[in-house]
Parts: structure tokens; C-alpha cells; sequence
């Protein structure tokens, strides 16, 4: 009896001491360096044929306000993260814009021709993916400004069936 008490001791230790050694090895293991579970966030963009857009993306103290301009004449379809919160609409009357059943963690927007669709986010993870699966060109012009560094980068990109990951 004696002998079984005094291999429990040692053997707990080892493996206390295994659990302390491997858990931080599995939990940084991320590339990234950041939470696996969190996901790179997608924009995707539709249209049927050669169409103009532009991309804000203003963060400040771990809040983002995203807003996603239609400068062309018809109706450009956008699905964005159903955590972004749809803030407000310039350029066309509320009753406007549409957006379709969520599903699969998106919500789908149709954005009026002229106008600007903003969003809110907190914790906004970077980079994000613009995603354009159709064959007609868009032109879009990206900004992003970070106001808890003082920076700002704008970019143009012509998409054509891509991705496009922006930082």
C-alpha cells in the first residue's frame, strides 16, 4: 500500500507540471498571435456590371465606423459581419436600403445609387477581405485612417472575380 502512495505523489507532479508546460504552447499557437476563435472579417461586393465604390475605415479607441459608399447609378449588394451594426445612410432616404435575412454570420445590403452606408464595430480585427466573385470590373477606393496613431493610407484597387486583402 505504501508503494502505491508514494508513486501518486511524483506522478501528479509530472503531470501538474506537463499541464503548466503545454496549455501556453497551445494557446499561442495562433499565427496571428491572437485569439484563434476570432475571425478575419469579409466584405463582399456584387454587381452585375462595371461599378464605382469607395471604403472608409475609421478605428479610435478599439471602435470602427466603416462606411461603404455607391458612387455609381444602380444598386451595389454588400454583406458585411451581422456584429457590424448599420449606423446610418446619407445620399438616399432610409426606407432605401435593404438588406436581406441574415445568414451564415452576414447580412446582405443593397445600397442605393450616390449614397454612403456606415457602419459600427468595436475590437475590429485587421486585415480585412474584400471579396468580389463576380466578372465585371469594380473600382474601389479604400481609406483607412487610424486616429489612435495619427495615420492615414488610401488605395484603389481594380477587382475583377478576386479577393483582396487590405490592412
Amino acid at each position: 500500500m505504501a508503494s502505491r502512495k508514494s508513486l501518486f505523489g511524483p506522478l501528479f507532479a509530472l503531470m501538474f507540471f506537463s499541464a503548466l508546460v503545454v496549455l501556453p504552447l497551445e494557446f499561442s499557437s495562433s499565427p496571428s498571435g491572437k485569439d484563434s476563435g476570432q475571425e478575419q472579417p469579409t466584405i463582399v461586393l456584387e454587381h452585375t456590371e462595371a461599378h464605382r465604390a469607395n471604403i472608409s475605415i475609421q478605428s479610435v479607441r478599439g471602435n470602427t465606423l466603416i462606411e461603404i459608399g455607391n458612387s455609381d447609378d444602380r444598386v451595389l449588394k454588400i454583406s458585411v459581419p451581422l456584429l457590424w451594426k448599420q449606423w446610418e445612410i446619407r445620399g438616399a432616404d432610409i426606407t432605401e436600403l435593404v438588406s436581406e435575412e441574415p445568414g451564415l454570420g452576414y447580412v446582405t445590403w443593397h445600397i442605393p445609387p450616390h449614397s454612403i452606408v456606415s457602419f459600427i464595430t468595436e475590437n475590429l480585427s485587421s486585415p480585412i477581405t474584400l471579396h468580389h466573385p463576380v466578372s465585371a470590373l469594380l473600382t474601389l477606393s479604400v481609406t483607412r485612417i487610424n486616429l489612435d496613431r495619427g495615420t492615414s493610407e488610401k488605395n484603389v484597387y481594380l477587382l475583377q472575380k478576386e479577393r483582396k486583402i487590405i490592412d
